[in-house]
């Protein structure tokens, strides 16, 4: 097992409680409270997460360092971040070998992660709660942070290239997004949805029962920046391979205005359950995919066959954003 697997397992045992549970607990280990971290702007007292974060090859950078020295004004920031204890072995934050590794390289490699890191504690001289893989918008003075953890553990617990290209273009397509209700299909640690119910929207964030505790705990951590914008964002454990009356069941509240989803089209058995998920809670579906998965093929020739009408935008190689929607597709 992996190690994050495995402190979030050993967290479960030591509290005793279920693994769903324990998960938000296991989060708030690695999050300083906010009266320690709120340096960015005291006399508003922002708070500003405790991590470090850099661009490209840049030197890694304290945020809230980084957040006294930006200018003044107000902004929302999303960052995307490990924290300490798993980013130490899956992120190599402090420089990595060519492997295959042998026992000794990797053991001298896991003492160096630790000591560069025990190192930037003592000059900071607080603990670094994460390193930051992904910040998205304008760091300043008075800036809020949607804070979105992703763990190592399996590919719904990562954040994709596909969730950042359709991020940005579903935000870029409109500023506001209140009274609009979206449902997110394959919402793996939530980075689409809370973009969208943080711009306004109401959205039901849906992934399979193994992604569920790691996407509650994000939706939690960020609920109050969703409240302040006016939207609204609920988790739903949803599997397209069940049948009508079960998905019904575990969502009732159909009549979406949106379904969005972003490159989980890798698995041909999935392919005809996803569309008919998504035609069956709403009439308009956009998706970012990566047009060499196995899947992108034959969605594509299923679309045509069903009539339906589908605009094809390039985003950058090998993606694409495509626009599903039954009649003639509306301003969205």
């Amino acid at each position: 097992l992996k190690l994050a697997g495995g402190m979030i397992r050993a967290i479960v045992v030591l509290l005793g409680v279920s693994p769903r549970s324990a998960l938000p607990r296991f989060c708030s280990l690695f999050i300083l409270p906010a009266g320690i971290r709120s340096v960015a702007a005291p006399a508003a007292m922002i708070p500003v997460p405790a991590v470090l974060h850099r661009e490209g090859g840049s030197p890694w950078t304290w945020l809230p360092a980084t957040a006294q020295r930006a200018p003044a004004g107000s902004s929302l920031v999303t960052i995307v971040y490990c924290p300490s204890g798993p980013a130490l072995t899956w992120m190599m934050p402090w420089g990595a070998l060519a492997g295959p590794l042998s026992p000794q390289e990797t053991e001298r490699l896991a003492s160096v992660q630790q000591a560069q890191h025990r190192l930037h504690e003592q000059e900071l001289g607080t603990p670094v709660a994460g390193y930051v893989s992904h910040l998205l918008g304008e760091v300043q003075q008075e800036s809020r942070y949607l804070q979105l953890m992703e763990l190592p553990d399996s590919v719904n617990t990562k954040v994709w290239e596909g969730a950042l290209l359709l991020r940005d273009h579903l935000l870029s397509s409109r500023s506001d997004w209140r009274g609009c209700r979206v449902l997110e299909l394959g919402a793996g640690i939530g980075l689409v949805g809370l973009a969208l119910a943080a711009a306004g929207a109401e959205v039901v964030l849906t992934d399979l029962g193994s992604a569920m505790a790691l996407l509650e705990a994000n939706v939690e951590a960020n609920m109050a920046i969703v409240q302040s914008s006016g939207g609204k964002a609920q988790v739903v454990e949803l599997d397209w391979l069940v049948d009508a009356e079960q998905q019904q069941a575990a969502l009732p509240c159909g009549g979406f205005d949106l379904v969005v989803g972003a490159d989980v089209l890798y698995e041909y058995a999935c392919i005809e359950p996803f569309y008919e998920t998504a035609f069956r809670f709403g009439n308009e579906l956009w998706l970012v995919q990566n047009i060499n998965r196995a899947g992108s093929k034959p969605f594509l020739e299923l679309v045509a066959a069903s009539g339906l009408s589908l605009q094809r935008d390039h985003i950058v190689e090998n993606y694409e954003l495509w626009r599903v929607r039954k009649g003639e597709r509306p301003e969205i």
